[in-house]
């Protein structure tokens, strides 16, 4: 049994500024962890295709990934919660009467349903295939809803009177919404992860700082919040440590006897 079992968000949280890479200092801290016989476990809302470099460098192989829609230990998937297709094909056509692209999204791959600036924004970096139908032949477990955060288009609101039974939207970009099936978040994702490994009774830790955070800084048994995170996220922390460029990984961990 591991002394405890440790969460990490990783934009804002474990990344550093450039929301791609690790720092020295948090793989060191990671490294500690392990020899302090506590289990590092990554908890993000990216996909596993978009967090390769961070699984390399860290060696973490215990992964929640796209919101708590998909499990995996030692590298192997273990639960998914794909989002199911008469949903999918109901938010596709929303979508596209209010011109908002979406961006299907499983394990490996992203697909578009359409090109606009907002996309063009998200992925300028990436290239993402169009494949408006890719629903049909792959489980879908995450998708980006491009709805950006500016007064007159953000339909986050709109978006979550229609679906929000069915849904989960999470504004974790300025240009689009991370969207996956209501039965899945970070927090179910965690329960599901001890429940399989039989970890029950392992204290739990969660370091985050954004909206899609809250639910597994609620239902952790210590909730660490980065100082660069949202004020509403802060509120819910028993501990705020210092930003994600400042260190504040490494304190955290410390404030806690982790490392």
């Amino acid at each position: 049994m591991y002394k405890a079992i440790v969460f990490f968000d990783l934009d804002g949280t474990l990344y550093s500024a450039n929301h791609r890479s690790v720092s020295p200092e948090n793989v060191q801290a990671i490294q500690q962890l392990r020899a302090n016989n506590i289990l590092p476990v990554i908890n993000t809302g990216r996909n596993l295709a978009d967090i390769s470099e961070a699984r390399q460098v860290t060696g973490i192989t215990d992964i929640i990934s796209e919101n708590g829609a998909s499990i995996m230990h030692d590298n192997q998937r273990i639960i998914q919660h794909a989002i199911p297709t008469p949903v999918i094909k109901a938010l596709s056509r929303f979508a596209a009467a209010h011109n908002n692209p979406l961006a299907l999204c499983d394990d490996d791959n992203t697909m578009l349903t359409a090109v606009d600036e907002w996309t063009e924004k998200q992925y300028h970096e990436t290239d993402v295939a169009y494949n408006p139908e890719a629903y049909k032949h792959m489980p879908i477990s995450m998708i980006m809803t491009f709805t950006p955060a500016v007064a007159e288009l953000d339909l986050q609101v709109e978006y979550e009177a229609v679906f929000g039974d069915q849904l989960h939207f999470y504004r974790n970009s300025p240009f689009a919404l991370d969207t996956v099936t209501i039965e899945a978040d970070k927090a179910t994702g965690m329960t599901e992860f001890i429940n399989e490994l039989g970890l029950a009774g392992a204290p739990t830790y969660a370091f985050g700082d954004g909206v899609n955070d809250l639910p597994v800084l609620r239902q952790a048994d210590h909730a660490i919040v980065m100082g660069n995170g949202l004020a509403e996220v802060k509120a819910e922390a028993e501990y705020v440590t210092s930003s994600n460029l400042e260190g504040g990984i490494v304190e955290g961990l410390k404030q806690f006897g982790l490392i």
